[in-house]
């Protein structure tokens, strides 16, 4: 059977068995009402897996943050908090000593001091200083011990204090270094009390004066100070 057929002159859609008749307003009005039916029922279960969809996010994230806490217990032990290590978990314990471990094992091949790449922040020579002196030649090598009179000359070294007075004074003294006939070793002459060879230090007024303003800690820093105040 046709969806549409021809009565009379009109064009109307053809009856389905079971259906109410085009002009039948009671049997419409049936039929409307058991489609709101399952309009209803359709919406009271989308409602329901709504609300269990929510239900089953708010499960898993209060699971998130107990497993978070869990994680972060397990982490605590006596290197990051105030528990002793009688008290640490077994867990926390065992994850510090391998922690140890391996930082032991990273810090083997690690030389003491600054490392490859690290810029320096000791004091810097003065190319200008204000006094220059010259200490006198070692008299032995420091190799062989065997006498230096007559020996050759090598390139000297140079040992400098930054100290005050009323105004900044730099004092370098340079260290004649002389060659070892016998073995080739060269011998510098010590530096004076205070200086050291190929650095740069504070002289004593400085220091005595930088400790009794400021606590020993901070003595470096008023030294400093002292010493770019001196260049202006």
């Amino acid at each position: 059977m046709g969806l549409f057929a021809w009565r009379g002159r009109v064009w109307q859609p053809s009856r389905v068995p079971g259906e109410p008749a085009p002009d039948d307003a009671a049997g419409l009005r049936a039929a409307n009402a058991r489609l709101r039916e399952v309009i209803a029922a359709k919406d009271a279960e989308i409602a329901v897996l709504r609300a269990a969809q929510e239900a089953s996010a708010e499960v898993i994230r209060r699971l998130e943050l107990r497993l978070a806490e869990v994680e972060r217990r397990l982490a605590v032990d006596s290197s990051n908090s105030g528990t002793p290590t009688s008290k640490e978990g077994i867990a926390a314990g065992e994850q510090r000593k391998a922690r140890q471990r391996s930082e032991r094992e990273r810090s083997k091949d690690r030389k003491r001091g600054g490392q490859p790449g690290h810029k320096g922040k000791g004091l810097s020579r003065d190319p200008d200083p204000d006094d220059r002196e010259t200490a006198g030649p070692p008299a032995e090598c420091r190799s062989c011990h065997a006498s230096l009179a007559g020996a050759a000359p090598a390139e000297p070294r140079w040992a400098q204090v930054i100290d005050i007075e009323i105004l900044r004074k730099v004092t370098e003294v340079l260290l004649p270094g002389l060659a070892c006939g016998g073995c080739g070793t060269v011998t510098h002459a010590a530096p004076p009390p205070g200086f050291h060879p190929g650095s740069v230090a504070y002289g004593p007024v400085l220091n005595a004066a930088a400790a009794a303003v400021v606590p020993r800690e901070r003595a470096g820093r008023a030294g400093r100070a002292a010493h770019r105040h001196a260049d202006r």
